[in-house]
């Protein structure tokens, strides 16, 4: 068996095409301790973790500028990438966690020790990202090899939550026993069938979900496999991954899947019926009266004229993005969100009101996170005052999705600053990089992320924490 150090240095080889030189440590028992290993933590400057493993190394940190120099050019960070999991009530009920696809395509053709390390890199940064915190009630799909199912890091993760994903990369003599254990211990887990189904036959019943390639198989072949799963057991939960249109989503509503995976949520395709009801366009005239300076009095109307509007309103006020807890009228309400953080609201209930169609409560939740995002990446780089403005251009970027409706033709009903109609038409002017970065970090566009977060004067890894943070104000909110 190789030392761990030759292991270490053949990592930041394949990281970077350069030669390090690299000395092992002993930790706690003999056993080794990557983390104060010198080509460890010039792993932890190339896949930054948010934070310290433990107050033993939280004080180890290379200096940047030796780091750089040692890196090369090309220092892409490893970054947590996430991608939302639809139930069949088209809500948001897990998100796939993983590496960025750059990091990803550095270990194809690793060895099984070298993908073990970013196995336990993964985790790790699931760990310091406190998937509790991220998730609330979600679940959290995990993609590990089936060797790496013995980190001691796994046992670390949140049982309520999380669903071990398996991939095979050889054979697995062991796995049977360390399924069995860990779902003893409370974990749930996949199989992805992306490994061929001869290679997971074995290992259904012990699995609770089994995720299936949409895009690899005509519609009778999928419908045909999918119905020949969902007969082994009836807790057997199936995914439907890499859907690429609404059409996709439609024909595996079809079948007996029960979850739905890819970029389907936000595609914009030819839109025949534009969808239009009372609720929306009362809401844009109350969006527009908010920008024209309508009186508070006036506003406070509007709002009681519909108790359900009223009731969402105060609900809003006291929902845990806000912090109050105590608002009992609408008026008292008003004062204290102010003027900008009510058109926010309003902004987002776009989303959650009228005639709801498929998918628009995970639109809404990807508007609001998306507009989130570009809010916090704007603070100390545009004015505060023009930082709701940087929110609202998030929200209305995926109104024409909502609509079915080309997007000059939906803010013809909204009176919006010139700024915003620039950025939402033209991607043009002071917002569209905002705009641009949040979707490439919602997309996993690496090289378009790294030219807009320099745009924006931020760090790439500062953008992911941000993108992340969003996340969660995003599930505090109520409506």
């Amino acid at each position: 068996m190789k030392p761990r150090a030759s292991l270490l240095a053949n990592l930041w080889r394949r990281l970077t095409g350069r030669s390090s030189r690299v000395r092992s440590r002993a930790g706690a028992g003999g056993g080794p301790a990557p983390q104060r290993d010198p080509a460890f933590l010039l792993l932890n400057e190339r896949a930054p973790i948010k934070q310290a493993a433990s107050p033993e190394t939280s004080g180890v940190r290379r200096p940047p500028e030796r780091a750089t120099a040692e890196a090369g050019e090309d220092r892409r960070p490893a970054l947590i990438c996430r991608e939302a999991i639809l139930d069949r009530t088209q809500r948001v009920a897990a998100y796939e966690f993983m590496l960025n696809p750059s990091a990803r395509s550095r270990i194809r053709a690793s060895s099984e020790r070298v993908l073990r390390l970013y196995d336990e890199l993964l985790v790790q940064h699931i760990l310091d990202l406190q998937p509790e915190r991220l998730l609330g009630h979600r679940l959290a799909f995990i993609t590990l090899r089936a060797p790496s199912l013995d980190l001691a890091l796994v046992r670390d993760l949140p049982r309520s939550n999380t669903v071990l994903s398996l991939r095979f990369s050889g054979p697995a003599p062991d796995l049977p026993r360390q399924m069995g254990e860990l779902k003893a211990d409370g974990f749930r887990l996949a199989l992805d069938e992306a490994d061929g189904i001869a290679q997971i036959q074995p290992f259904l019943e012990l699995a609770d979900f089994v995720a299936l390639d949409a895009s690899a198989y005509a519609p009778a072949a999928l419908a045909q496999m999918a119905s020949a799963l969902a007969a082994r057991s009836i807790k057997l939960r199936l995914i439907a991954k890499h859907l690429q249109s609404l059409e996709d989503f439609q024909m595996c509503d079809r079948l007996p899947f029960h979850y739905f995976q890819g970029t389907f949520v936000t595609s914009r395709e030819s839109w025949d019926q534009p969808r239009a009801d009372g609720s929306r366009a009362k809401l844009c005239e109350l969006l527009n009266r908010v920008r024209a300076n309508a009186a508070p009095a006036e506003l406070s109307t509007l709002l009681m004229r519909d108790p359900v509007l009223a009731y969402r309103f105060l609900r809003h006020v006291n929902s845990a993005a806000y912090g109050y807890s105590k608002v009992g009228t609408v008026d008292q309400g008003l004062l204290l969100l102010g003027r900008d953080k009510l058109y926010r609201w309003l902004s987002m209930l776009l989303f959650a009101v009228g005639d709801r169609g498929a998918l628009d409560f995970a639109l809404m939740e990807n508007a609001v996170i998306r507009a989130r995002l570009m809010e916090t990446v704007g603070e100390g780089q545009i004015p505060a005052p023009e930082q709701s403005d940087l929110f609202v251009t998030g929200m209305f970027s995926l109104l024409d999705v909502l609509f079915k409706t080309p997007m000059r033709e939906v803010i013809k009903h909204l009176t919006l600053p010139a700024s915003i109609e620039e950025a939402l038409l033209f991607q043009r002017g002071k917002y569209a990089p905002y705009l641009k970065l949040a979707i490439a970090a919602e997309g996993f566009e690496e090289h378009e992320l790294t030219t807009l977060a320099a745009q924006c004067g931020v760090a790439e890894k500062t953008v992911n924490m941000l993108h992340l943070d969003a996340l969660v104000w995003a599930q505090e909110l109520a409506f």
